[in-house]
């Protein structure tokens, strides 16, 4: 079903306010509206300087009728603040080089922080608002597909699959050296043409890939 279509119910802008009272975390999320306070900082954080979500939400841009895919270690498709914005229907598994085995649960395996990677980076997208749970996320109305790709020792085929679908953005949470050029097969690259041109119901689906955390560590590569 790689081309099945997403149908999202009602409009796709509307009037869009953050419920009141908000979600009990929703004080602490600096980066989508920052009043200067001092949350899990050392030094307090600037005022206003956020990601104008304020703005969006006053032009009612919220994520409604979106299909994000999180391509990740996988993501706990139970929790609370999660569950109602995933469609389980599109997850895939790469767990196995079978490729009849993809489409399975992408729960991560394992409870220690690094298997919570894909969960906290589902919720910073897509995090239910107004269900009194946790925070909300950048576009809490969008809905998610959750892949696991990352520690699934990935190849080529799999690469191929999880960079094609009926999702309006990919986000890969994953990168390369942070100071080498590595080049990428032709058939992979036709896949990138491919989506850019033609998903999204032809204006092109947008594929976000990680900067890199190992900024410092990863000039290892090629600093003294």
């Amino acid at each position: 079903g790689g081309n099945t279509p997403f149908v999202p119910d009602g409009p796709e802008r509307g009037q869009y306010t953050v419920p009141n009272p908000k979600d009990g975390l929703t004080n602490y999320q600096w980066h989508l509206d920052n009043k200067g306070l001092k949350f899990y900082t050392q030094l307090a954080n600037t005022s206003g300087e956020d990601i104008n979500h304020d703005s969006a939400r006053e032009n009612a841009w919220s994520g409604h009728g979106v299909l994000v895919a999180v391509s990740d270690n996988g993501t706990e498709t139970s929790h609370p603040d999660l569950s109602p914005n995933i469609l389980t229907q599109y997850e895939r598994n790469y767990s196995s080089s079978d490729p009849n085995a993809w489409h399975t649960s992408a729960t991560p395996s394992g409870s220690d922080a690094i298997a919570a990677h894909g969960t906290a980076v589902a919720g910073l997208i897509a995090a239910v608002d107004g269900n009194g749970d946790g925070g909300i996320g950048v576009a809490p109305r969008s809905k998610l597909a959750i892949f696991k790709y990352v520690g699934t020792g990935g190849s080529l085929n799999k690469a191929i699959d999880q960079a094609n679908g009926p999702f309006d953005i990919f986000n890969y949470s994953y990168g390369r050296s942070s100071c080498t050029f590595i080049d990428l097969p032709q058939s992979l690259i036709d896949q990138y043409k491919y989506g850019v041109e033609t998903l999204r119901s032809g204006k092109g689906a947008i594929y976000v890939k990680a900067a890199g955390n190992e900024y410092i560590s990863g000039l290892d590569d090629c600093v003294d």
